[in-house]
């Protein structure tokens, strides 16, 4: 009989411990990339010259109106070094509300807590929106991420849209019930403590800059990438190289006068990097793939 009440202990402990993923989570050092995109002519998505990263982190927790947020920055920069306030999000029984800080208005932003066949209305007021977007639970599962398994609920309706308890939409952390007109925005990677969590299969990188055009045109070669610990630059001549760790700290510096020059990154751990050369008055930046595997 202890036998069984035992079992049962650790199979609630289980299921308590499988939900109860928060969006607000300061000991987690949360981090969320974003990629926005833009639609052409002809009804493609163009990844050459549309595409723009954006990257979110959590910052001190405030009081509004008696109640208790926590501020959301946001960074446009690979090197996630100039962060921008721009709103307040707050946490309240499973109920997520967002205060962006150009509408200076709480919205309902997520509820994990609806169920099967369940209706939910979003008005997310960002780019003058107004509408709201009625959707259904169609679907209601969990999925293993970072070891652990999260409530993942699917929502159909004029547009289908994913949410993952502790991490929120697919689309983008503020981008629940956002309606796009022409562009799509889609989460990339998303970490905790450094640890890549969720990984897009759809993309190569957690953050996309438009250096493809900057690096035809000065005929710069950056190869291999991913690398186990040994990059080639080229044409890269009277230039500075900047590694930077997804943490915003300057792990490398090297000043490039070659040519061809061989760049050895081995002493850091395998993970993302984001790098930044300066060559005249010009920019490349990008992200690096080390591993060591």
């Amino acid at each position: 009989m202890k036998n069984i009440l035992l079992i049962l202990v650790l199979i609630i402990f289980s299921i308590g411990k499988t939900y109860c993923q928060s969006i607000i989570d300061h000991e987690k050092n949360k981090l969320w990339y974003v990629l926005s995109g833009g639609i052409s002519y002809n009804g493609v998505e163009n990844d050459t010259c549309c595409l723009e990263s954006e990257v979110f982190k959590l910052g001190d927790d405030v009081t509004l109106n008696d109640k208790t947020y926590s501020q959301i920055y946001k960074s446009e920069e690979s090197t996630i070094t100039d962060w921008e306030l721009i709103g307040y999000l707050r946490e309240d029984s499973k109920k997520v509300y967002y205060v962006p800080l150009s509408q200076g208005v709480e919205f309902l932003l997520y509820d994990f807590n609806i169920e099967l066949s369940e209706k939910i209305y979003i008005t997310n007021p960002l780019y003058g929106n107004s509408d709201s977007i009625e959707y259904t639970v169609s679907k209601l599962d969990s999925v293993e991420l970072g070891s652990v398994k999260r409530k993942r609920i699917t929502l159909s309706g004029s547009q289908q849209e994913i949410w993952i308890e502790g991490i929120g939409s697919l689309n983008g952390l503020i981008y629940s019930g956002l309606l796009i007109d022409g562009g799509f925005k889609n989460l990339t990677c998303y970490y905790e403590n450094e640890n890549n969590i969720y990984d897009n299969p759809d993309y190569d990188y957690c953050f996309y800059v438009p250096t493809s055009i900057i690096n035809k045109r000065n005929n710069v070669i950056i190869y291999p990438n991913p690398t186990n610990g040994l990059i080639t630059l080229n044409n890269l001549k009277n230039a500075t190289f900047y590694l930077y760790n997804l943490t915003s700290e300057l792990v490398l510096k090297k000043n490039i006068n070659n040519d061809i020059y061989m760049l050895d990154v081995s002493e850091q751990n395998s993970g993302f990097y984001l790098y930044r050369i300066q060559q005249d008055n010009s920019f490349i930046q990008g992200i690096i793939i080390l591993n060591h595997e």
